[in-house]
């Protein structure tokens, strides 16, 4: 507990950093938290004039679709919340600058992933846990199903941070592989529509090689139909999986490392 109490003050403090560096340009600052929520609004506003009159779509309602849309939205503010600075890695490689941030006494891997937060995700954050609260308390599923469902988002989390952070640790090999993380959310996207409409050979892919259809529609379908086996049997071991995946790829690349003059 003491570990985590530790990278989880650190973290805080990142965050407080953020805030104070961007609010120095107030005018900025303040269009840029403006233009967060009006895009998160009009998200919402285009979501129901898109689906205004279509009441479901290969057996989903309208408003489980609208819940994956906002899990989506959601774990995507997070991510860009949170861990955006893993992005930054392969700038890190190209100019150096790892070669100073290794030398500081933490976890590299938490150092490089979440020293540079953006803070002003947290608009829509809090947009997107509204939504999701309101549709949830909605399905009136029932205490186990809304528990499950929570663990699953932060499952969900997880493998998005786990998934990503993969694709961008082979910059340590090639740096310019490090923007294909974008696929991953291009796919993020993807799957927040009902992964029933897509064929079955893609529904593989995306539930085990870039596992898009377990951090957004796993999620839903436990709540939705109760399916709670789905955290035990896939969730939990598909995280698991891409953890020591990415563990490898992280250590291996950092072994293969030689510095900016190497």
């Amino acid at each position: 507990m003491g570990f985590i109490k530790r990278y989880l003050k650190l973290e805080i403090l990142f965050l407080k950093m953020n805030i104070v560096a961007v609010s120095k340009y107030g005018i900025s600052y303040f269009l840029s938290i403006l233009y967060e929520l009006m895009n998160g609004l009009m998200n919402i506003v285009y979501f129901y004039v898109m689906f205004g009159t279509v009441h479901d779509i290969a057996g989903w309602e309208r408003n489980d679709i609208f819940l994956l849309v906002i899990l989506a939205y959601f774990i995507d503010a997070v991510c860009v919340m949170l861990f955006i600075g893993t992005s930054s890695i392969p700038d890190y490689i190209s100019t150096g600058t790892l070669d100073i941030l290794l030398t500081k006494p933490l976890n590299h891997q938490f150092l490089l992933s979440f020293r540079r937060p953006n803070s002003v995700q947290i608009i829509n954050v809090a947009i997107a846990a509204v939504c999701m609260g309101v549709e949830v308390y909605r399905k009136n599923g029932g205490l186990v199903s809304v528990l499950f469902f929570i663990f699953s988002v932060l499952f969900s989390i997880i493998l998005m941070y786990l998934t990503m952070s993969s694709i961008i640790f082979l910059s340590f090999w090639v740096v310019r592989v490090g923007s294909v993380w974008e696929v991953v959310e291009k796919l993020n996207s993807a799957s927040s529509k009902p992964g029933d409409i897509y064929p079955k050979a893609f529904r593989i892919a995306m539930t085990f090689f870039l596992p898009s259809l377990v951090i957004v529609n796993y999620p839903v379908e436990i709540l939705r139909m109760q399916k709670f086996g789905l955290l035990m049997t896939h969730t939990i071991p598909i995280t698991i999986g891409m953890l020591i995946v990415n563990q490898f790829v992280f250590r291996t690349g950092l072994k293969h490392y030689e510095g900016a003059g190497g």
